[in-house]
C-alpha cells in the first residue's frame, strides 16, 4: 500500500493547495515580468484572492474591505502591509501614522502595478487548471472537483477565497470573521465556478477550524513542525529540509513554541544555530494532534457521510499518487521558470527537493505569513 494512504487529510488537501499555488504564483510572475522589467513581484495568490481584488477603482475604505473580502479584523494589518511591494497606497489620518494601527476609514487604492496585476490574475486559474487536467487526466481533475464540492455545499457560510495570512505572534491561528459577519455562500445558486485552490482552500479551512477548536497549538504549525520533531534533538538547520519551510519562518515557529513551552532551544557546539527538543508538554502536544485528526476524521464522517469523505480521499490520491516512471507528476508543475525567484539561491535547493520529490519536500500545511503570503513561507 502506498505510503501517501496512511496520511490525514489535512495533509493531503495541503499538498495539492500548495503545489497549485506555487504553479499559479509562478505563472504570475512571469507574466508580470514581461509588463514590469523594472522589478521583482514578490507576493502570492493569496493578496490577490483575500484582498487586492476586493478593491475598487476609486479605493475602499478599510472597514468596507474587511468585510467584502471576509477576512478577520484583526489580520487586516498583514495585508495593508503589503503596500511596500507597491500594490496599493494606504490613505491614513495623519494622527493614525504613529500607531499604525488600521482604521475603517482609511482607504485603500490598487497602484498601477496593482491595477496589472488585477489584470493577470483572475485568468491564470484556468490557466492552471487546463495544465492539470492534461497533467493528470480530465476525469480524474473532474472528479476531485466533485468531491470537493460535496464538501462545501454543506458548509453553511462562505469563507475567504484562500486560507487567510497567520501571525507568528498568536500560534499561526487560522482567524475569521464572526459567523454573523460572513457573507453567505456565493456559490449556493451554482452560477459561480470557482477555482480548484479555492475548493481546495475551503475545504481545508474547515478542517482546520474543527481541528484548532480542540487544541491549544494550530494546525500550521502542529502539522508543521511539531510533526517533524523527534524525542532527541533535532538540529535546527535540518529543520527546513525536514519541514518544507525556511529558516526564517523556521525560527520564528519554534521560537513561539519556546516561549509557550514546547520546545528547548539549546546551543550546539556541532552547529552554529543550535538544537531544538521537544520538552514534556511538547511531545503530549505532538501526541494530542496526531489523535486529535483522527477525532476530526470521526467527526466529519458523521457530519458529511463516510462514504463523502473516502471519496474526496480517493480524489486526493488519484491525483497525488500519478507518476511518470519515480518522478511524480505534480513535480512537473513545481519547475519555475528559469528567471524566477524559486529557480536561484537561496531557494534553489528547496525547489530542486519539491522537484525531485514533493510529498517529502512540501509542507504538510501551508504556512502563510506576512512575508509575501507564500503557502511555504517562503
Amino acid at each position: 500500500m502506498s505510503p501517501m494512504r496512511e496520511l490525514d487529510l489535512s495533509t493531503l488537501l495541503s499538498w495539492l493547495l500548495i503545489a497549485y499555488t506555487m504553479e499559479l504564483d509562478n505563472e504570475f510572475e512571469h507574466r508580470m515580468a514581461a509588463v514590469e522589467q523594472h522589478r521583482a513581484f514578490g507576493t502570492s495568490l493569496v493578496l490577490w484572492e483575500n484582498f487586492l481584488q476586493y478593491i475598487n477603482p476609486e479605493g475602499t475604505g478599510v472597514g468596507d474591505l474587511v468585510k467584502r473580502a471576509g477576512i478577520a479584523p484583526q489580520t487586516v494589518h498583514m495585508y495593508l502591509a503589503t503596500e511596500r511591494w507597491g500594490y496599493v497606497t494606504v490613505e491614513r489620518h495623519r494622527a493614525d501614522r504613529r500607531t499604525g494601527r488600521p482604521r475603517p476609514e482609511w482607504v485603500v487604492r490598487r497602484t498601477a502595478v496593482g491595477e496589472r496585476a488585477g489584470a493577470v490574475w483572475p485568468e491564470l486559474h484556468d490557466v492552471v487548471e487546463q495544465r492539470w487536467i492534461d497533467r493528470f487526466e480530465a476525469a480524474v481533475v473532474s472528479d476531485l472537483r466533485r468531491s470537493l464540492q460535496a464538501i462545501v455545499a454543506d458548509l453553511g457560510v462562505d469563507r475567504p477565497r484562500y486560507l487567510p495570512m497567520v501571525g507568528f505572534a498568536d500560534g499561526m491561528r487560522a482567524h475569521l470573521p464572526p459567523v454573523e459577519a460572513r457573507r453567505p455562500p456565493r456559490s449556493s445558486d451554482g452560477t459561480e465556478r470557482v477555482s480548484l485552490a479555492t475548493l481546495l482552500s475551503l475545504v481545508l479551512v474547515e478542517l482546520t477550524i474543527d481541528f484548532e477548536r480542540r487544541s491549544h497549538l494550530s494546525l500550521a504549525l502542529s502539522a508543521t513542525v511539531l510533526r517533524a520533531l523527534d524525542d532527541g534533538a533535532q538540529r535546527m538547520r535540518d529543520l527546513p529540509s525536514l519541514t518544507g519551510v525556511p529558516k526564517e519562518t523556521i525560527r520564528a515557529s519554534t521560537g513561539f513554541l519556546a516561549r509557550q513551552g514546547y520546545v528547548t532551544i539549546e546551543a550546539d557546539a556541532m552547529s552554529r544555530t543550535g538544537t531544538v527538543r521537544l520538552t514534556p508538554e511538547g511531545r503530549h502536544a505532538r501526541r494530542a494532534y496526531l489523535q486529535l485528526v483522527e477525532e476530526v476524521r470521526a467527526e466529519w464522517e458523521g457530519r458529511f457521510g463516510r462514504a463523502t469523505v473516502e471519496q474526496l480521499r480517493e480524489s486526493l490520491l488519484r491525483v497525488l499518487e500519478q507518476r511518470d516512471g519515480d518522478h511524480y507528476r505534480l513535480s512537473h508543475g513545481l519547475v519555475p521558470y528559469p528567471e524566477g525567484w524559486r529557480a536561484k539561491r537561496p531557494y534553489l535547493t528547496q525547489t530542486r527537493a519539491m522537484i525531485a520529490d514533493p510529498t517529502t519536500a512540501l509542507p504538510h500545511y501551508p504556512l502563510i505569513t506576512h512575508r509575501g503570503g507564500w503557502p511555504d513561507g517562503s
